[in-house]
């Protein structure tokens, strides 16, 4: 996979009706877990309806969505009829979704059991198959259903990827894989393929994958049009469709890290600390957001969890909330316990733009009058004791940072302070350029 490629996660509930169904069953006391019976979901009164979901044995048999009712009494007699719960479909969705913008911002439902995820920017120290596999977790742990996640460079592919094989699979198929892992397969196993497509196409001999990708673009667009086009640039892994994000506004940002062991290195943790808040605050600026609470947990060896957390001025600057960060950790730190994980939570979010709309109707009273000339006075002070020293603008340096990174790649520069000693190749600031980009040393001025 190519630097700054996108990476689009689609994910889909596995049997989502019967799943959730099944859920709803076992919390409100029933002793068997439908998913292991023959049963199906369906609008009935008996044996009049259509058979919305049914559980794998009966997929075994052939009992399948779409399916009359009374045609799968009369392939298996004894199977169990539940009624659907859409309400509580809409809930469990809605609730899965909100467990999805936790991971990334950039999230959109695609039906009321699927989602794309665009984590191109939002990895944060961690690879796309070790995301995946823990939102698998997560999901199951939290609602206790399966999902599948195909991963791809374009959405259309990550969805094709997601169907391949169930339930509860990862699949990945980027357009560096697409000979090998997409052209082998039959036309009908891509996405948007629908009956009268697949009639036409193996009509005129495209029967994989690779025969459309592989095809001659005019012969295509004779006998399928613009939509045959479409599926001709998606066999090849050409698709500019974006993840449609729904603009809600944040209520919080955060994130959590667990490490491989316990640890009581406090320097390794501040270092850990410092990449979470590192990368938190990138969103916050991305976002055009300030903070103006600061919170911390701490997991120790025993599961034992601390948190605290505490008010500041209104800020997005990573210095400032890191200082705090590294304040709440040693006040709230019990050195006689190893630490299993740690994580930065900035609350209480406030958009830029009406902070400084804020401030223009604000008047100084006489306490905020008396702490700026008492701050004013320190900082001539300051000038005094050495008129040549020039202070760094934290805020500028971060918007700098977030520059480079967005446009040379995730982790190009970083703060020396989010450094593992593995990570230093040097102690000086060393630059260099070339057609790849910028290379970066760091220096190792830790927690100062």
């Amino acid at each position: 996979m190519k630097k700054n490629e996108k990476i689009i996660f689609h994910i889909d509930i596995n049997n989502a009706f019967l799943s959730m169904t099944a859920v709803k069953l076992l919390n409100e006391g029933y002793d068997t877990d439908i998913r292991t019976i023959p049963a199906i979901i369906a609008h009935t009164d008996g044996r009049n309806g259509v058979v919305l979901a049914s559980s794998s044995i009966c997929k075994e048999v052939g009992i399948k969505a779409g399916m009359p009712v009374i045609h799968a009494f009369n392939i298996y007699s004894n199977v169990k009829v539940f009624q659907p719960d859409y309400e509580y479909y809409k809930n469990t969705s809605k609730n899965i979704y909100l467990k999805l913008l936790s991971y990334t911002e950039l999230v959109e439902q695609a039906s009321i059991d699927e989602w794309y995820l665009d984590v191109t920017d939002y990895l944060f120290n961690t690879d796309y198959l070790t995301l995946a596999r823990k939102i698998q977790s997560d999901i199951f742990n939290q609602f206790k259903i399966t999902v599948n996640i195909g991963i791809s460079n374009t959405k259309k592919i990550a969805k094709t990827a997601s169907d391949l094989q169930k339930p509860n699979k990862i699949i990945q198929i980027f357009n560096n894989e697409l000979e090998e892992k997409l052209w082998p397969l039959d036309i009908s196993k891509l996405f948007l393929v629908g009956e009268k497509t697949l009639a036409i196409l193996k009509k005129h001999r495209i029967l994989k994958i690779g025969d459309l990708a592989n095809s001659d673009k005019d012969y295509i667009y004779r006998i399928l049009g613009k939509s045959g086009i479409k599926l001709r640039e998606s066999a090849n892994g050409i698709d500019d469709s974006k993840v449609k994000a729904i603009p809600d506004k944040l209520k919080s940002i955060s994130r959590e890290i667990t490490f491989s062991s316990p640890t009581d290195n406090v320097e390794y943790i501040l270092t850990y600390l410092m990449k979470i808040t590192e990368y938190i605050c990138n969103r916050l600026r991305k976002n055009n957001f300030k903070t103006e609470n600061i919170g911390i947990i701490i997991k120790y060896e025993n599961f034992f969890k601390k948190s605290k957390q505490e008010k500041i001025m209104y800020t997005d600057n990573t210095n400032e909330i890191f200082k705090k960060v590294k304040q709440l950790f040693i006040d709230s730190y019990r050195r006689e316990l190893k630490v299993r994980l740690v994580g930065v939570k900035l609350d209480k979010l406030k958009d830029n733009n009406d902070l400084l709309e804020s401030e223009k109707n604000i008047q100084l009273n006489l306490f905020d009058f008396e702490c700026n000339l008492d701050k004013l006075k320190n900082e001539v002070k300051k000038k005094k004791t050495n008129p040549h020293k020039k202070e760094i603008d934290h805020s500028k340096l971060d918007y700098v940072l977030d520059e480079l990174n967005q446009k040379y790649g995730t982790n190009t520069l970083k703060r020396a302070s989010s450094l593992l000693p593995s990570e230093i190749k040097n102690k000086s600031i060393n630059i260099s350029a070339n057609k790849k980009g910028i290379t970066f040393g760091y220096s190792d001025n830790r927690f100062e």
